[in-house]
């Protein structure tokens, strides 16, 4: 079946209207020239009176629709490649950055969208509390280590470079974990006479980057960073109109089971 420029009329108040959400199956199926192709077997038996190949087609056809609206990456991802894992993209922890392995399938989102014009893409931040909590704790710990060595260098006439191009030796690390923890004010292990514990360079590390407080919005800001850089993605090469991608409220709620550090998309 080969549909052409089909579109939609005014809606009908019928008891018998369907209620499926045609306008999305449409664009999900509708490709740039405006063409439907549609492979629908159908059967049936010719001696029953109540045979209709119109009444079969048309099943057919709501079961297609169910089908594309209920699983729309996996029937786009047959045809252009991939399939349910299209619909969200993995972040490490603490981590706002792309990771190569997610850029294959921002490639093909891309492909998507052009091939379905009438589709736009719903692009939401998520985040794992537990996960994404530490490891945000650990990238600021590292970030003000490199800071330090960085006013160190300063200091001594270098000039500043972003703190990504700063690398840090085991004992420089540890001279800074111990100069960090020293003027540290939160409550410090103390032994049995009131002193002060004498630590490795690990245990004073942990103490310090379990200190610092993470807060919802930083995990709000974390899930919206994950969001924007795959919506810049997806633009930057001019792929995508802008005006098709929308970042919708971030995913933070700590009690959901299925808490991932990712995006997830949805056509809309």
């Amino acid at each position: 079946m080969l549909l052409n420029q089909l579109t939609l009329g005014e809606t009908v108040q019928s008891p018998t209207a369907t209620k499926l959400p045609i306008k999305l199956a449409l664009a999900l199926l509708k490709d740039r020239q405006g063409n439907i192709d549609l492979d629908l077997p159908v059967s049936g038996d010719l001696d029953d009176p109540e045979f209709s190949i119109g009444g079969i087609v048309i099943k057919m056809f709501v079961n297609l629709i169910v089908g594309v609206v209920s699983s729309p990456f996996k029937v786009l991802g047959a045809l252009f490649g991939g399939g349910e894992e299209l619909a969200y993209l993995d972040f490490d922890a603490g981590q706002s950055r792309l990771p190569e392995q997610n850029l294959e399938k921002l490639d093909t989102l891309a492909k998507i969208l052009y091939e379905r014009p009438g589709l736009n893409l719903e692009i939401q931040g998520q985040v794992n509390p537990a996960e994404d909590i530490d490891g945000l704790r650990r990238l600021r710990f590292d970030a003000q280590l490199k800071a330090s060595k960085l006013k160190k260098l300063m200091a001594g006439g270098k000039k500043a470079v972003p703190l990504e191009q700063i690398h840090l030796n085991v004992e420089e690390r540890g001279k800074l974990v111990k100069k960090a923890y020293d003027a540290a004010q939160f409550p410090k292990p103390r032994d049995e006479k009131g002193a002060l514990k004498k630590l490795s360079p690990e245990e004073m590390e942990k103490l310090l980057y379990t200190a610092i407080e993470i807060t919802e919005d930083d995990l709000r800001l974390l899930a919206h960073q994950r969001a924007s850089a795959a919506k810049g993605y997806l633009v930057d090469p001019g792929k995508v109109k802008v005006e098709r991608l929308f970042i919708v409220e971030p995913k933070v709620d700590a009690g959901e089971e299925d808490a991932r550090s990712r995006v997830k998309f949805n056509f809309s």
